[in-house]
């Protein structure tokens, strides 16, 4: 077995937590279903401001799935509407990531860090109701680039 050094990230998770999981089948699920193609996850993301006193901020992804059906029709396409929302504090240390990069940070590499949890409640939700389990698409994460002592 090969070894690693794995140095932890300057910025880290000291709480991840459901704020919300909803589910509404808009009709009764079947043995042989396979879910429309067509089923785009619509995502939101909130984040508070940096809290330079605390070295912490809070980040909340929610993903929605489907639509309350208001016709036969409707249920045949969105056989559920569902909603995931989780949320998370991080921490900073501010020795190992310069603290005006913390908001950008937040912007675009906090909501990957929810990601795997959120896949993971949304796969767990649609399978204990008894629809075929929904499994989001990994996505590919972008870096920043610290630079430092102007290099």
């Amino acid at each position: 077995m090969e070894e690693s050094n794995f140095k932890p990230y300057p910025i880290q998770a000291t709480f991840v937590g459901v704020r919300e999981l909803y589910i509404k089948a808009n009709r009764p699920p079947m043995n042989t279903e396979s879910l429309p193609e067509d089923l785009e996850p619509r995502i939101r993301i909130k984040r508070s401001k940096y809290k330079e006193e605390t070295k912490s901020l809070q980040v909340f992804v929610a993903i929605e799935i489907g639509q309350n059906a208001e016709s036969d029709e409707e249920a045949d396409k969105f056989p559920f509407h569902l909603r995931v929302e989780l949320g998370a504090e991080f921490e900073v240390d501010e020795e190992s990531f310069p603290k005006e990069k913390v908001e950008e940070w937040a912007r675009v590499n906090s909501p990957f860090i929810l990601f795997p949890y959120i896949r993971e409640q949304i796969f767990s939700l649609t399978a204990r109701c008894g629809f075929p389990p929904i499994l989001l698409p990994l996505l590919e994460v972008p870096t920043i680039k610290i630079q430092r002592n102007g290099k």
